[in-house]
């Protein structure tokens, strides 16, 4: 998927998140009473319902927790297929959805070791994807 469909939506909640992308960072929430991390970003821990949180830079490194080979485009959204739609549970203990952008398809399973890859367009957004660790 060498271009993005959409933007994504910045908001007060999720604002730090973007920029630290188009920094090269993944940042994701990290609750200052109970030490919970989050992601999505949000306003309160939903662990605790505390609001006050810092924003950690987390590793990049997880697993892939379960995943989706899509075979078919959507209609009115042509595109390169198949594509793998992955839920990447992060070393920090939160999952995020994203897309596997290096290494085959075929070779993804449950368990699979991935590694953040920032992909950017001309446009300036800049998304976090991942790749199977080891992939070139």
């Amino acid at each position: 998927m060498s271009d993005f469909r959409f933007a994504p939506i910045e908001n007060p909640d999720t604002e730090v998140l973007w920029a630290g992308l188009r920094d090269g960072r993944l940042l994701i929430q990290k609750c200052s009473a109970c030490a919970t991390h989050r992601h999505p970003p949000s306003p309160i821990c939903h662990a605790c319902h505390d609001e006050t949180h810092e924003w950690i830079e987390a590793s990049g490194k997880g697993e892939v927790w379960s995943y989706s080979v899509v075979h078919e485009p959507l209609d009115g959204w042509p595109g390169e297929v198949p594509y793998t739609v992955v839920i990447i549970a992060l070393e920090e203990g939160v999952k995020m959805v994203s897309n596997l952008v290096e290494g085959s398809h075929e070779a993804v399973h449950i368990g699979a070791p991935v590694e953040l890859v920032i992909t950017d367009n001309k446009a300036g957004v800049a998304l976090p994807r991942f790749k199977l660790s080891g992939s070139a």
